[in-house]
Formats: structure tokens, sequence, C-alpha cells
């Protein structure tokens, strides 16, 4: 086999250029406590259970590596010179979502407030507040940039609502009776 091209997929994970192959860092048992080492994942072909209305991806990688190395190139290396075929699973049965009643996404502490999915936002790595990911958040802002240039919004009043003191060509600006005074 020829040598293999792999294309990073972020948080220390590559994949090989033919699908093939997967290599992600994981934490192994040491003499001297955990350590880093990275992981050589293949490809496994997804057979679905039965028909449904929104299947399951054809494809997915494996749940146990097919070997583990304490360096990246080790791996890589295994992989070009290894004849692995893809094998075939039955896909396992994917929970219906949640739904919730009049169509409403569920909400609480855990939910993102974007799409509804529950997440762990206890954890260390957490840092979009109420949504799930960064996905969330930009589909937030640009919703919100598309209304921000659409309408202004209003206090209770009726009068646009305003960042900073009214200017002087505006009702409801008040002169500060202070400002020309000199003490």
């Amino acid at each position: 086999m020829p040598d293999l091209k792999w294309r990073g997929c972020g948080e220390g994970s590559y994949v090989s250029q033919d699908g093939l192959f997967l290599i992600a860092q994981v934490t192994v048992p040491g003499k001297k406590g955990p350590k880093a080492a990275w992981a050589l994942y293949g490809r496994v072909e997804e057979k679905p259970p039965e028909p449904a209305a929104s299947p399951p991806p054809p494809w997915s990688w494996g749940a146990e590596p097919l070997t583990v190395w304490p360096q990246k190139k080790q791996c890589q290396e295994w992989a070009a010179g290894s004849d692995y075929e893809p094998t075939t699973r039955a896909a396992p049965r994917v929970p219906l979502p949640i739904v919730v009643e009049g169509g409403e996404k569920a909400t609480g502490w855990f939910h993102c407030q974007e799409c509804g999915v529950k997440f762990d936002r206890d954890s260390p790595k957490h840092r979009t507040d109420d949504y799930c990911g960064v996905n969330c958040v930009q589909i937030v802002a640009e919703r919100l940039m598309d209304i921000q240039d659409r309408m202004t919004i209003k206090t209770m009043e009726g009068m646009p609502l305003r960042v900073g003191p009214a200017q002087s060509n505006e009702p409801q600006y008040r002169p500060n009776p202070k400002a020309g005074r000199r003490t």
C-alpha cells in the first residue's frame, strides 16, 4: 500500500485520505500514572437494523482500536502496511428524539437553548454557556444580525432603544444643569 496522506480533523485526531483509518489521542495506564498515546481505529460499515425514516450513517469507526502506539507516526506506519478491510456490523438502534408536546424544544439547565440537545455544562472544556457548541452560537449570532438589520428595538414608550445619553437634537435630551457652572 502506498504512503497514506492524513488530514487533521481537530482535537488531536487524523483521518487517512481513503477514509479507512482514524488516529486519535487516548490516555493509557503507565508505570507512573496515565499517559497520552495514539490509537488507530478502522472503518466499520453499518448495516441498519430495519428501514427507518432517518437511517443511521452508513459507516463509523470501530469501538476498539486496532492498535495503540506511543507516537502518531507509528500508527501511520502500521496503517500503511496493513491489509485492513472494513468489517460489517448491525447499526445500534438510535433512540427517538424527545418530543415535547406542542413541538417545543426540551429546555433546562443542561439543554441547549438553540437545538434542545442535552450537554454537560459542568465540563471544563465547555465554553459556550447556554449553547451546546460553537455551531449553535453561530446560528444564534446570524439570526440576531438578521433581526438587527430588519427592525428597531423600542422602549415601552415606543421610542427607539439607544445606547448612551440622548443627543441634543433628540426629544429625550435634557441638558446637564451643572455642565455650564464652574466653582
